[in-house]
């Protein structure tokens, strides 16, 4: 039997509800805590390619490389800082704040980070694919025969993923 089962037993009336208000703001902390959502190229979703990674490409094309002429072209940031992202992401966590902390329902919390993890990779992915990014030199289309950039076998941006993970 859990605390607050017990402690039911002998709390009644308003008390009883202060008392599991308490337990709710506990628990719903303690998630928030230990907690969070990562939106990018985790270890599960990183892949090989070449001599790199999708997760080295991804570092390299959102940072730059100026002694191999790549030009910074961020993706995540940018990504999940659309103005309608970014309200619909704290929307999601406002909710998962709410059942956490208010409601005591850290199922419906974790589905909550879970939506926001999807949300989040799917604005990525769609933020390089719906070209929001400067086109290639025309040195790199001639070489690539592209003007899309970060985009040769598709693998990268097929990468990019989310984890709600433990701290």
């Amino acid at each position: 039997m859990g605390i607050m089962q017990t402690a039911g037993q002998f709390i009644s009336g308003e008390y009883k509800e202060n008392a599991l208000t308490v337990w709710n703001l506990i628990l719903g902390w303690k998630y928030f805590l230990e907690h969070e959502v990562v939106v990018g190229i985790t270890e599960e979703s990183n892949v090989s390619e070449g001599a790199f990674t999708s997760a080295g490409l991804l570092y390299m094309h959102n940072n730059g490389v100026p002694s191999r002429n790549i030009p910074a072209r961020p993706v995540l940031g940018p990504a999940l800082a659309q103005e309608d992202i970014a309200e619909a992401i704290r929307t999601m966590m406002m909710d998962a704040a709410e059942n956490a902390l208010v409601k005591g329902d850290m199922e419906k919390c974790a589905a909550c980070f879970e939506k926001a993890g999807m949300l989040g990779r799917d604005a990525c992915k769609n933020y390089v694919m719906g070209g929001h990014l400067a086109p290639n030199a025309e040195s790199t289309i001639r070489k690539k025969g592209s003007s899309r950039p970060l985009i040769d076998t598709g693998a990268m941006v097929e990468s990019i993923s989310y984890a709600v993970r433990k701290k």
